[in-house]
């Protein structure tokens, strides 16, 4: 989602703010619900179909410090930036607002927007699988895979707390 104009940030972050016990609540809360208007770039809707395919409950262009970072989980403290050629082509100013958003104690997964189109795991071409450097077979960086991790330790969350809530 591009929010572009001050006007759109401020709306924004007020709309945030305003709702904040919702966006807190792990109830299953939608995001869909807060969030009008979804307005994203190719490789942010991939990465954000991957979200919803995990069943992970991120908030889009979420507000951390002076910033807007593409999804985020604030009970868990994680964010997704996807880093797209247009829109991060100062790796220098990058790595010194994700050292900023760090120091405040999240977490910052940063996917390639080439690697929102497809799963090497899925791909037919098992050399697709393997990495140059001495042909070691690696881990697929797609945006499911790479956030598959933060769906299962969510996931746990939820289970912990519902039988928690059910003792």
């Amino acid at each position: 989602m591009r929010v572009t104009t001050l006007k759109e940030k401020l709306s924004l972050r007020k709309r945030y703010l305003e709702n904040m016990d919702i966006v807190m609540d792990e109830t299953g809360f939608d995001p869909y619900v807060l969030i009008e208007n979804l307005n994203m770039t190719p490789i942010e809707d991939n990465v954000w179909a991957s979200i919803r395919y995990l069943g992970i409950r991120m908030w889009p262009q979420f507000p951390i410090r002076n910033y807007f970072v593409d999804f985020a989980d604030p009970i868990q403290r994680i964010c997704v930036e996807v880093d797209g050629k247009q829109y991060h082509q100062d790796k220098e100013k990058d790595m010194k607002r994700q050292k900023e958003i760090e120091g405040d104690g999240w977490q910052v997964i940063r996917i390639e927007g080439r690697h929102t189109y497809r799963c090497l795991q899925e791909e037919e071409n098992e050399q697709a699988v393997y990495e140059e450097r001495n042909s070691e077979k690696i881990n697929c960086i797609c945006a499911t895979c790479i956030l598959r991790p933060v769906a299962i330790s969510y996931h746990d969350r939820i289970y912990a707390n519902y039988l928690r809530s059910n003792r």
